[in-house]
């Protein structure tokens, strides 16, 4: 059982190492950003998909939908986004899965892993708070 456990914690400090060495090579080069959105990074390994989104601009603020793809682990996913955010911002709100919600000004940011199978599919939505 304590050889299970050992190994269980070392897979998950090479995941967290595998996540936090992907977030840092982001910000090395100029990452790529969303479509509809001019200062939210794509996190490495990820391709927007052109057109699945939607962006509304409405008197109570924007509602902007984006989806991406790529052949990415769930947890680099969510450590380049706990990285990225909050220097554009971004302040995190409790109650979202993984550090998911985040907060800026009078809009809500939601980054969903929507589906954890390769290609792994990450769903974007900005709206008003």
């Amino acid at each position: 059982m304590l050889s299970r456990l050992i190994t269980n914690f070392c897979r998950s400090v090479a995941v967290l190492g595998l996540a936090v060495l992907l977030a840092g090579r982001a910000f090395a080069a100029d990452p790529e950003y969303l479509t509809a959105v001019a200062d939210l990074p794509l996190a490495p390994g990820l391709v927007e998909e052109v057109g699945a989104g939607i962006s509304f601009d409405k008197p109570e603020g924007r509602i902007v939908e984006a989806v991406a793809r790529g052949d990415v682990a769930p947890a680099a996913i969510t450590a380049f986004y706990r990285a990225a955010l909050p220097g554009l911002g971004w302040q995190p709100l409790a109650g979202g899965a993984s550090g998911s919600r985040w907060q800026r000004g009078g809009e809500i940011l939601s980054v969903d892993i929507v589906d954890d199978r390769n290609p792994l599919v990450v769903r974007f939505s900005i709206a008003p708070n």
